[in-house]
C-alpha cells in the first residue's frame, strides 16, 4: 500500500490546490458538485488502504509528523501558523510529514 499511495499522493495535492483556487461562485453548480465528488472519492481510496492526513492546524508542531519549511515572528513560540504541504499517516506510521510554517 505504500508505493501505492505515494503515487496517488500528488493527485491529491493537485485537487486541494484547484479546490482553493476554485472560484466561489461556481457554488451548487453540478460542475462544483462533480468536482468535490471525484475528491470525495480519492479521500476514500486512501482512507481504504489506510491513509489518513495529519491534522496540523491545531497540533503542536512535533517533529516526527512534521516538517518546518519556515518560521515568522509570533507571540507564541512553536505554534504552527500554517501547513505548506499536508502530511499523511499510513497505518499510524509516518508516510509524508506536513510541511508547516512555525513561529519563532
Amino acid at each position: 500500500n505504500e508505493s501505492f499511495a505515494q503515487a496517488l499522493l500528488p493527485f491529491v495535492d493537485s485537487f486541494h490546490a484547484a479546490l482553493a483556487a476554485m472560484p466561489k461562485d461556481l457554488g451548487e453548480t453540478e460542475w462544483a458538485k462533480g468536482f468535490l465528488q471525484v475528491g470525495n472519492q480519492l479521500e476514500e481510496v486512501l482512507r481504504v488502504a489506510g491513509v489518513a492526513p495529519i491534522d496540523s492546524i491545531t497540533a503542536q508542531f512535533n517533529p516526527e509528523i512534521h516538517e518546518c519549511v519556515g518560521t515568522e515572528k509570533h507571540e507564541q513560540a512553536g505554534k504552527i501558523l500554517r501547513e505548506v504541504q499536508r502530511g499523511y499517516l499510513l497505518n499510524g506510521k509516518v508516510l509524508r510529514p506536513a510541511k508547516v510554517i512555525i513561529s519563532e
